[in-house]
């Protein structure tokens, strides 16, 4: 069974997830639960930090990019820190590393 642990930190109108463990179909649940809070803050900035993510499929990047989407309309913006080789050989493989907002290290946003 795969597991999903969520650090939510908000200062100065940007809300970070930092998400630990496996972001897939079985854990999807907790981290829209999580983003549905931060969405109800009206946060300007959120930033998804998957530097302590060992693994994410479709479902997690499904929510991601809806999550993006979402920012753009309400003038907001999501930034993805990049994590291990084998999360964001996914984002390029996707091309997802063309349309998100992608960076190396949280003191880049």
């Amino acid at each position: 069974m795969s597991s999903l642990q969520i650090a939510v930190e908000e200062r100065n109108g940007v809300s970070t997830l930092l998400l630990r463990g496996e972001l897939d179909i079985v854990t999807i649940g907790k981290l829209a639960r999580s983003l549905s809070e931060v969405e109800s803050k009206e946060t300007r900035t959120i930033v998804f930090d998957l530097t302590e993510l060992d693994f994410i499929d479709s479902s997690g990047l499904r929510i991601i990019v809806a999550a993006d989407t979402e920012a753009r309309r309400a003038g907001g913006r999501v930034v993805v820190v990049e994590g291990r080789e084998a999360v964001r050989r996914v984002f390029r493989h996707t091309l997802l590393d063309k349309r998100l907002t992608l960076v190396e290290d949280a003191d880049e946003i």
